[in-house]
């Protein structure tokens, strides 16, 4: 039983994150691994920048992933002036690789 335990344990851990030669960890489906944390890691950059009251208006977000890099864009209600925001963030690290708001 132990020994199944242990097996289970590190085929889990195994299938969850990959340790580099430094100690440090890294998840194997990247740091920014769904839209949803996307979407997360985009509003915690725009909120200082821009105001989150006007980055919450730009709902619902069109969130894609191309070529591991996440796209995280606004859309513009019908009845209003002004432009969007994007926002691009890198999958496996997590870096922010792109901001603006169009006019």
């Amino acid at each position: 039983m132990k020994y199944l335990f242990a097996v289970l344990v590190a085929v889990l851990t195994s299938t969850v994150a990959v340790a580099s030669a430094d100690g440090s960890f890294k998840p194997k489906a990247g740091f920014i691994p769904d839209a949803l944390t996307a979407t997360a890691i985009a509003e915690a950059v725009l909120s200082p920048i821009y105001g989150r009251a006007s980055i919450v208006k730009q709902k619902p977000y069109n969130v894609s992933l191309k070529n591991e890099v996440w796209t995280v864009e606004g859309t513009l209600p019908k009845d209003r002036l002004g432009g969007t925001f994007v926002v691009r963030i890198a999958k496996e690290s997590g870096a922010i690789l792109h901001v603006s708001h169009s006019k």
